[in-house]
């Protein structure tokens, strides 16, 4: 038998998906602020606030793309929580937007959190939930154990993520893992990065291709780029992207290089230091994390005791919420957790 407060927290978090749906809300005021962390970085920050006063706060750590917090599919996730009723934060997060893959991305996190946290005007309760997609949940859980900021973090929501970097490094680049060019391409340019055979040019080759793929192709980065190489060089890194399907031996070639980043990404932060209720989503046809990522993480959270909700949806794509309200039981289970996630904001 559901109480009045959680059958209120499911009536308004049907709200909070029919507006999503409509891609358009009214009344939702966005001011851009910048922020200045302990690491020197400065960082635009976009606040979005509904007429209301705030019930709570949340701040969005956007996915790895060049848009980064201007991403039309993160600002309707941002628009749609506040209409909700909390005040979204939603900082640039340059390296992040730069397809890079290091620790500094996870400090980058914890810094802008500890900022945030010490401007009474923005967040006076110093608590705040986190919401996250895709990779950016890998990042922003090991930011959330931080002792500098866990404290603060009350709730924690992730849509189609992964706990491990070695995991989703294995599933992007094996033959039969990811089908996702766009994640292939990240996680090869992230081995040759931190390898011993770094080459800027062939760095440079991958953000292009990287950059097309998510263009759709409108764009012709790639393509320009190499022109401008030698032709054997231009050869040799058109012949790398052309194969990005077939990586298995990179898996082999630069497992150091692997075993590294695990080191210095995931295993820096010790997930027991957890203080959050965390809500887990995913998509059952996810292209680039299979949903056995947020079952391990559920059962990893479960015991250590950390209070867990997971729903692994058809109704999503990977992180994108163009999904259709006829399927009444997966409606149900996955704003089940989107409730549980808003009422321990």
């Amino acid at each position: 038998m559901l109480s009045y407060q959680d059958m209120f927290n499911f009536i308004k978090t049907l709200q909070f998906f029919h507006i999503l749906l409509k891609q358009r809300v009214d009344g939702v005021q966005i001011e851009e602020h910048h922020l200045t962390l302990e690491n020197g970085v400065e960082m635009p920050i976009d606040v979005y606030d509904y007429k209301t006063h705030p019930k709570g706060y949340i701040v969005f750590v956007h996915g790895k793309n060049r848009p980064g917090y201007r991403d039309p599919r993160g600002i309707a996730f941002c628009k749609a929580m506040a209409h909700y009723g909390y005040r979204v934060i939603a900082p640039s997060y340059q390296r992040i937007s730069n397809l890079q893959i290091n620790i500094d991305v996870v400090n980058d996190v914890v810094f802008s959190i500890n900022d945030i946290l010490h401007k009474t005007d923005l967040v006076p309760t110093q608590q705040l939930a986190i919401f996250t997609v895709s990779y950016s949940g890998t990042i922003a859980l090991h930011a959330a154990a931080k002792p500098l900021i866990n404290q603060h973090i009350s709730a924690f929501c992730t849509i189609g993520s992964s706990s491990s970097f070695v995991r989703s490094c294995r599933h992007a680049l094996s033959e039969k893992g990811c089908t996702d060019i766009y994640a292939r391409l990240i996680f090869l340019r992230a081995l040759f990065h931190y390898s011993k055979d770094k080459d800027d040019a062939l760095d440079k080759a991958l953000v292009c291709a990287i950059d097309d793929d998510f263009a759709k192709h409108q764009t012709h980065d790639l393509t320009d780029y190499l022109t401008t190489l030698p032709t054997e060089q231009a050869q040799q890194y058109q012949h790398i992207v052309d194969n990005i399907m077939h990586t298995d031996h990179y898996l082999t070639q630069y497992q150091d290089v692997i075993d590294d980043l695990e080191n210095r990404l995931t295993r820096s932060s010790d997930l027991h230091d957890l203080r959050c209720k965390i809500a887990l989503i995913h998509s059952v046809k996810d292209k680039i994390f299979p949903p056995a990522e947020s079952a391990a993480m559920y059962d990893d959270f479960t015991r250590m005791g950390i209070e867990t909700k997971m729903v692994i949806t058809p109704l999503l794509d990977h992180v994108d919420a163009n999904f259709s309200l006829r399927k009444i039981k997966d409606i149900w289970r996955l704003i089940n957790v989107f409730s549980f996630f808003f009422k321990h904001v």
